[in-house]
Order: C-alpha cells, then structure tokens, then sequence
C-alpha cells in the first residue's frame, strides 16, 4: 500500500513497515487496538497500514529513559480521521506524556506540535521536548526538558 502523499515529506524512516489491521476493529471503531505485540512481529518501532475504514495510520513505540517510571514503551498512533478526509488526522496514545487527543489539518498547514514532534523522532530515533513546568508549592516557573527515543531492543523479548 502506499504512503499517503501528505506524508512523504515527514515519514522518512527506512525501517518502517507495513502491517494489515484490515480485520481488526477497535472498541471505538478506531484504530485503539496497535499493541507492543504488532511492533514486535513487524520487527520494527514504527509500523503504518491502514484500517478497516481505508484510513491512514501510523504508530510509533518509543520510550523516555531518563525517567525511572517510564522504562516501559510507549505507543503514540496518528490517523485519518475520517474515510475519505485525506487532510484531517487525529492521534491517540501517550502523546509525549501528554495524554491528550491532537489534531490536524495538513491542508492548513498548521499542525499540531505534538505531530512535529512524532515526525522528528520517527525520522532521526530521537526527540527532546522542552516544556514550562509550574510548582506551585514553590510558586516558581521552570523548564523541563525530555528525551523521548524510538524502542529497538524491544522486539527480541517478546
């Protein structure tokens, strides 16, 4: 299958590989069902297919090693929102320890930081985020910066 072509210029990753979830179906009738187990058989951390709907998909395992309770991997997946809206795409998972939803709109242009940040560490196996962080027992605004890099002894172990 093919790379959506708004996704050429931010999926640069040689080891990338497509899986078929074509017969899968998530709780939510989204793609929430991508598990360590399909980057494991795939033999790689960032996997893309698409799903039963003929939506885009990528996933990405990566994990943030400076952080003791975060040894374990993370899965971060972006996906077509809708079948036939090639431009609209929503993300799920641990979003850089966010766990929010993001959104965007390529055809605008303006895409979701947390998006820019999965392309980097897709294409280069590691990002750092830099985020303001607030202690409000000490009332003092500071910065925090993280690590987050793409998983690869993972796929042995399991």
């Amino acid at each position: 299958m093919n790379i959506p072509y708004i996704f050429y210029t931010y999926l640069r990753n040689d080891n990338m590989k497509e899986i078929d979830v074509k017969t899968r179906m998530g709780s939510t009738g989204y793609i929430d069902y991508i598990t360590e187990e399909d980057f494991a058989l795939a033999k790689t951390n960032v996997i893309y297919g698409y799903d039963q709907a003929d939506r885009f998909f990528v996933s990405v395992m990566y994990t943030n090693p400076s952080v003791i309770d975060e040894e374990y991997p993370r899965i971060m997946t972006i996906f077509q929102r809708y079948t036939g809206e090639e431009y609209f795409y929503v993300s799920c998972g641990d979003i850089f320890k966010t766990y929010d939803i993001q959104t965007s709109n390529f055809s605008t242009g303006k895409i979701a930081e947390s998006f820019l940040h999965l392309f980097e560490l897709i294409e280069k196996g590691s990002v750092s985020i830099t985020s303001d962080v607030f202690n409000y027992k000490t009332q003092l605004e500071s910065q925090i910066t993280h690590t987050y890099i793409l998983v690869n002894s993972h796929f042995e172990t399991i």
